[in-house]
Formats: structure tokens, C-alpha cells, sequence
């Protein structure tokens, strides 16, 4: 069996501090959810998170980091992970955050990602570093495999890197979700590695066929997220944590996307990269958030839990 990689947060270096908490605005989410459904060691570091189940559709939620200003990569290095690292005033900031996005895969079923980080790190395991959190996943959420299966979101299918590990290995569940024009381009360029899904149902996204299964949705180059999350959610999945700014982005056009965990990191970077900088939003017509929390680490970094939109 393969051993995943292991990392430690220790209490004393991942605990953040509430400074403000909506307790109603908290108790109407949770209360959806089951209430015996809840991570100890995030409810003692963080505060108490219960997830509802969704309707129609998985629970939706994201996480990302940004700057002060809003930005989420530097222009002259756009690896995400660098906002929070180059934090030379809080070294522990960079691994609280991490922990909270550790976390955030505890509680989920699939974890979406998007090509862009896989081209930056191509031997990533997208998995739970943290080996309590997941003996709690196993102890406290009902029906959740060991480790989050990946969900691989491309549009076109162009941009998808197939020399990454998580297409050469069976230990974790791989999916990718792309268009009709996307599979024909994976088609051409590595169709003896992949096939098309028709039926979605959790034993077809686990067996181990030595081919990565792919769902298509939508027309031509376009996606149907809709379609494709309904889907997932008929296949018995409740939780999905979304990673990739691009999906986060176009799931809040659609009003699929339930909350988002944004971390605030005390750098200033300026340059275009913010989330959504291609397709802004409009004043008639764009997305608004309630926070329910907000947590910091020293004085450096805020960590925020922001709710757009009930369960559906």
C-alpha cells in the first residue's frame, strides 16, 4: 500500500485566535448538518465546523489565499503557496494555513483541482497531511473513504498535463470533468489512458481499470456544472472542497458555491492576479458573502469563513 505524505501541525502552531464570530449566521448552516459530524482537533484549534449534506447538489465549498490587496499570486512567481510563505514576519502562518486547507479535505469527499497547480507540482498527492485529522475522518464522518478521491476540472482539455503522477498511479480515485471538446482533445492526446464515464456511480469512479474515468457536460468547449456536480451528488458524494481559483470563480456565477475559507495574508503584492481578473463580475449582477467568522494568527494572518448561498 502506498504511504501517502505525512506532515505535523502541532496545536501550538496551527491554533488560530476567533475575533469575531456570527453565532447565528453559524448555527443555521450547521444545523442542516448532522451534529455529531465535526472534527475535534478543528473545533479546539479553529472552531467548530458541521458541513450540511446538500440537496440537489454536494455541499460546495472553497479555499484559497490572498493577499492584502487581494492578489493571489505574484506576477514574477505564481505559485499560490508563495503568498504565505514569503510572510517572513509569521513562519507558523504559512503551515496554519496549510493546516486549514488540511483540514477542509478532512471533511470532504473529492477535492477539485485545476491543471494550473498540477503543472506547477507534478508529483503532488492531493491527500491529508495531517495523520490525527484523518483518524478523526474515520472516527466522526460517516461514509468517507480514507483519503479524499481528486477530481481533475479542465475546460478544453488542452491544458491538462498527463505526465502528472495522479494519472500514473491506483492508490487514489482520479476524475476528470471537462467538455465535449475537451474529451476530444484528450482523445487525441492520451485517449489509451482514458474513457468516457457515462455511468456515474461511486464504484465506477473507484475501480481500478488502469484508466482515468472522465465526465463530460455541457456543448461544444463549454462545461454544464450543474449537470456535472448533480451527478456527483447522485453518486453519493455530500462534500466536495474546491481548489482551483478558475472553478471557484464560475461556481459563484452559477450560485453553486456555498462557502469560501479566504486566508489574508499580510504581504502586498499588487499585478493583475487576482481571483476572476479574466471575467469580472458586474454592479447589477455579482456574488456577496456573509462572514461568519474571522480568526487570526498574531497580527499577520486572518483567517475568514465567508457563506454565499444555502445548500441547494
Amino acid at each position: 500500500m502506498m504511504v501517502f505524505p505525512k506532515m505535523e501541525f502541532p496545536r501550538n502552531q496551527v491554533t488560530s485566535t476567533p475575533c469575531f464570530k456570527d453565532d447565528e449566521l453559524i448555527a443555521s448552516v450547521h444545523q442542516k448538518g448532522k451534529p455529531t459530524e465535526f472534527l475535534p482537533k478543528v473545533a479546539e484549534t479553529y472552531g467548530k465546523i458541521i458541513f450540511p449534506h446538500g440537496c440537489r447538489y454536494p455541499y460546495l465549498f472553497a479555499s484559497i489565499a490572498l493577499s492584502m490587496d487581494g492578489k493571489m499570486a505574484y506576477p514574477d512567481n505564481q505559485d499560490g503557496d508563495m503568498l504565505v510563505h514569503s510572510n517572513t514576519y509569521n513562519r507558523d502562518g504559512a503551515l496554519a494555513d496549510f493546516y486549514i486547507l488540511n483540514f477542509l479535505r478532512a471533511y470532504s469527499d473529492a477535492v477539485v483541482i485545476g491543471t494550473r497547480s498540477m503543472k506547477a507540482e507534478a508529483n503532488e498527492w492531493i491527500v491529508i497531511y495531517d495523520e490525527e485529522l484523518i483518524r478523526e475522518r474515520a472516527e466522526h464522518l460517516s461514509d468517507k473513504e480514507n483519503q479524499p478521491f481528486t477530481i481533475v476540472s479542465s475546460k478544453d482539455g488542452t491544458d491538462i498535463p498527463f505526465d502528472h503522477l495522479l494519472f500514473h498511479q491506483d492508490e487514489i480515485p482520479v476524475l476528470v470533468f471537462t467538455s465535449p471538446s475537451g474529451y476530444e482533445t484528450i482523445t487525441r492526446q492520451a485517449g489509451e489512458n482514458f474513457y468516457q464515464l457515462e455511468n456515474v456511480t461511486k464504484e465506477n469512479i473507484f475501480q481500478k481499470s488502469g484508466k482515468t474515468p472522465v465526465v463530460v457536460t455541457g456543448q461544444g468547449a463549454e462545461t454544464d456544472l450543474a449537470s456535472f456536480f448533480q451527478k456527483i451528488k447522485e453518486a453519493g458524494f455530500d462534500h466536495i472542497l474546491i481548489e482551483s481559483p478558475t472553478l471557484m470563480w464560475l461556481l459563484m456565477k452559477e450560485k453553486l458555491l456555498n462557502e469560501f475559507f479566504i486566508t489574508y495574508s499580510s504581504i502586498f503584492v499588487g499585478g493583475p492576479y487576482s481571483p476572476g481578473y479574466s471575467s469580472p463580475f458586474t454592479f447589477d449582477n455579482h456574488p456577496q458573502s456573509r462572514v461568519a467568522s474571522i480568526n487570526y494568527h498574531h497580527n499577520t494572518f486572518f483567517f475568514t469563513r465567508q457563506i454565499l448561498e444555502e445548500e441547494k
